[in-house]
């Protein structure tokens, strides 16, 4: 009985993915991957797993591919017209003057999500999640060329688009629904809008 709560409690909190991955830069770093030295890639991944657990992330998403096809078209034109924008800042004149730190509130609560949003927001040119206040959903956004308060309204909505493209390709049903991004299903049973109805006899 010991032995069974204890191998639940081992396959818990150890990630065999993780520690596979410990496990081969662990020998990348040796440069040897020898016998002996995987098995002491193994057991030092597993005391890393075991002494500094990893807090559990909810993996609870939905996958729509309409969504996330639209997401990566996104994230391509994003991709190529950020990288123009920065080697124009770049090359010309007067060059990259100023940029700043913008603060924004996000919506998504999942670190998954939260997770997803950021990154994909930070490989854009020009634009890097800098701190992240995990409790309250805001980012503190580096934006490159930033100088008025049309460019940190720019910023701000740029990322909450970002968001709502990932929330729309990969979040619940009832996240999306309790976030006012889809409609809530009608209620079964309630009445028909278009005017009261009454009863009663006639004069």
């Amino acid at each position: 009985m010991i032995q069974r709560i204890k191998s639940r409690l081992l396959r818990a909190r150890i990630s065999p993915i993780a520690t596979g991955f410990l496990t081969v830069l662990w020998c990348l770093m040796w440069g040897d991957f020898s016998l002996g030295n995987l098995v002491n890639g193994v057991i030092l991944a597993a005391i890393i797993a075991l002494v500094f657990p990893m807090p559990h992330v909810s993996r609870e998403t939905s996958l729509r591919p309409l969504a996330v096809l639209w997401l990566v078209v996104v994230f391509i034109r994003d991709l190529f017209w950020a990288s123009l924008q920065v080697s124009w800042q770049v090359v010309r004149p007067r060059g990259v003057r100023t940029s700043a730190l913008v603060r924004v509130r996000l919506r998504a609560r999942s670190d998954l999500l939260l997770t997803m949003t950021t990154d994909l927001f930070s490989l854009i040119p020009g634009s890097l999640i800098v701190e992240v206040e995990r409790d309250r959903g805001v980012v503190l956004v580096h934006a490159l060329g930033a100088e008025s308060e049309a460019d940190f309204r720019a910023v701000r909505e740029s990322l909450l688009r970002q968001e709502d493209r990932v929330l729309r390709a990969f979040a619940p049903t009832r996240e999306l629904r309790a976030l006012g991004l889809i409609k809530p299903r009608p209620q079964s049973g309630a009445p028909a809008s278009g005017g009261e109805s009454t009863t009663g006899g006639g004069a």
